[in-house]
Formats: structure tokens, sequence, C-alpha cells
């Protein structure tokens, strides 16, 4: 059961953290910017 749980949880993690920040970075148009990189690689 803790097996299923994680496997169910590792997309909508995903999708609340490193999504939900890429697409931010991505709206504002500083996708390819060096200081974007460092969050992103922070997150």
């Amino acid at each position: 059961m803790l097996s299923r749980l994680l496997t169910i949880s590792r997309p909508v993690l995903w999708i609340n953290t490193i999504g939900t920040t890429l697409m931010g970075v991505w709206l504002t148009g500083s996708l390819w910017n060096w200081n974007a990189l460092v969050i992103l690689v922070w997150v």
C-alpha cells in the first residue's frame, strides 16, 4: 500500500513544485535567463 501511495504522490509533487516554478518562469519570459536557472536548480 505504501508503494502505491508513493507512486500516486510523485506526479502530484512534481506538478505542485517543479511544474509550477517552470511554468511561472516560462510565462515571465525568463526561461533562458541565468538567474532563472539558479531558481530551477534550487527547486
